[in-house]
């Protein structure tokens, strides 16, 4: 089975859609960071891609530039193959929890994915039993997307967009808060500046949207964070017919109503409340090519307040 790779900038919703996956029976790791829904096994691993970079979480392009280039491409891949185990891989991603048929991570080290199979163990998680769908989360795979289809050449991809001036806000809002805690290593004096993390947003969601174009239809789903809160039962059901999970209409239905209960509205288009970020807005509009594809007059229709 091929994972479900979700993908977006940083502060978009991508937590809360791999939350309601988990919720709805897809594996996205037995190790997950607190709040943030990421698999610390995955969140490793593209930390130490964008090291062999020399990038950060917001210096990315670096990433960018080694994906393009076929050759330091297949030295990433070699470095990585060397550097984790497959045993190893296997104990950080899945824990004790049984996933269905295949292992994950049989290809990333260059075995073949039917090689290996998992049988249940102790301890596993009665609602994953019957599904083999498994993924993770993790905002810096948006760069590291071309190096993970490769290895996954089948993977589905879901990529989460939220309204830039939105993102840049909440990204202001949490640097301001640890804007001196000078040891903290994911500080970013970059994004204490509105332009400069509405440009970060750009800069993350063109890549996704350049990656995802070269998918067929059927490999990659676009949600919009507007959507997800204010039509989350029609949002749920696209994402969970796109993971094929629950495969029965009646019961993916009555999942959905259930993941939507406790999804909460009131941060839609939150930019709206503050004269100069809906000032911002306005102005981005006008500027920035990936928010006129995404919420420009055609393609905000579904997203008006």
């Amino acid at each position: 089975m091929y994972p479900l790779i979700i993908v977006g900038m940083h502060r978009s919703g991508t937590s809360l859609v791999s939350r309601k996956l988990r919720d709805a029976g897809v594996f996205m790791g037995a190790n997950l960071s607190g709040g943030h829904s990421e698999s610390q096994c995955f969140l490793a691993i593209n930390k130490r891609i964008f090291a062999l970079a020399h990038a950060s979480w917001d210096n990315p392009q670096p990433v960018d530039w080694m994906m393009r280039d076929a050759a330091l491409l297949d030295g990433v891949i070699d470095t990585l193959r060397s550097e984790f185990d497959l045993d190893q891989f296997r104990d950080h991603f899945y824990g004790d929890h049984f996933v269905g048929e295949h292992v994950a991570g049989d290809d990333f080290v260059g075995q073949s994915a039917g090689d290996a199979a998992v049988a249940g163990q102790p301890g596993h998680d009665p609602r994953n039993a019957q599904s083999t769908s498994w993924g993770w989360k993790d905002p810096r795979t948006s760069y590291t997307l071309p190096l993970w289809l490769r290895l996954f050449p089948r993977a589905k991809v879901v990529h989460v967009v939220r309204h830039g001036v939105d993102v840049a806000a909440s990204l202001v809002t949490r640097e301001q808060r640890r804007k001196f805690r000078f040891d903290s290593p994911a500080r970013s004096v970059r994004c204490l500046d509105y332009d400069r993390a509405f440009e970060l947003w750009e800069q993350y969601v063109q890549q996704c949207h350049r990656s995802c174009a070269t998918l067929d239809s059927h490999q990659q789903l676009t949600l919009t964070y507007e959507d997800l809160l204010t039509i989350p039962g029609a949002s749920l059901h696209r994402l969970l017919e796109f993971a094929n999970t629950p495969e029965d209409v009646t019961t993916r239905l009555s999942t959905v109503d259930e993941l939507a209960q406790d999804i909460d509205a009131s941060r839609h288009m939150a930019h709206r409340n503050n004269a100069e970020l809906n000032e911002m807005a306005t102005q981005k509009l006008r500027t920035s090519a990936m928010l006129r594809h995404y919420y420009g007059a055609a393609s905000a229709a579904s997203i008006a307040a």
